[in-house]
Formats: structure tokens, sequence, C-alpha cells
């Protein structure tokens, strides 16, 4: 999924929703419902100093976004596929016991990752 392009911007599809970027994304993993969605990114044109491999989780009803950065595309796969759709709290305490997990990082409600900026 993705790379697509709109306007410059990447497009990533969440069920019936897209989210925009200004960010070069690609999608490689998706799983969503009506609760949220978790899905893994890769961003080609990441902010230096910055990894270029995330998980996403997206909780509809709280409108909070969590992500995870991973060293390699592959750890950050493995790590989603290990998850099998757990709430964030779980995915969380085994997100860490992961090879290949950097940090995760917590959004306030109503804000997106950094690599969805769309400007």
């Amino acid at each position: 999924m993705l790379k697509t392009k709109k306007e410059g911007r990447s497009l990533a599809s969440h069920g019936l929703e897209s989210w925009l970027s200004k960010h070069e994304l690609r999608q490689h993993k998706y799983m969503g419902g009506d609760t949220g969605f978790i899905e893994v990114i890769q961003v080609y044109d990441s902010i230096k100093g910055k990894p270029r491999f995330y998980i996403h989780n997206y909780h509809a009803y709280s409108h909070v976004s969590s992500f995870s950065e991973w060293s390699t595309l592959e750890f950050a796969i493995e790590a989603y596929m290990s998850t099998g759709g757990l709430t964030l709290n779980i995915a969380r305490s085994m997100y860490m016991q992961l090879a290949g997990f950097i940090q995760m990082t917590d959004c306030q409600p109503g804000e997106s990752p950094w690599f969805y900026e769309t400007e």
C-alpha cells in the first residue's frame, strides 16, 4: 500500500480513511477496525538522526496515536506480527523486549506522529 502521491504528499489508507503526509512514506503492514489501527511505516525522507521504520498505533475512541521506532524494517514487521492486534499496553511491554526496538512515543490527544505532518 501507499507510495500514492497527492500534491507532493504521501497518502496512507486506513480503512475508509486516508492520512496525508509531506514525507515520502510506504505502509508495509496495516490492520484496523472500529477501535483504531496499527501499521508499519517506512519513512524514506526521515528527519536526520531519526530511524526510518515505525509501528504506528491509533486509537479511534481517544484519538490518541503512539509510535515505536525500530532499527530495521524486518524488526518492525516482526514486532507487528508478534502483537497480533493486542492492546497498546500489552504491545508496549512486548515491544521493549524485542530486538531492534529503539523507543516508544505517545502523542497528545488529537496530534499525529511527526511523519504524518502535512506542512
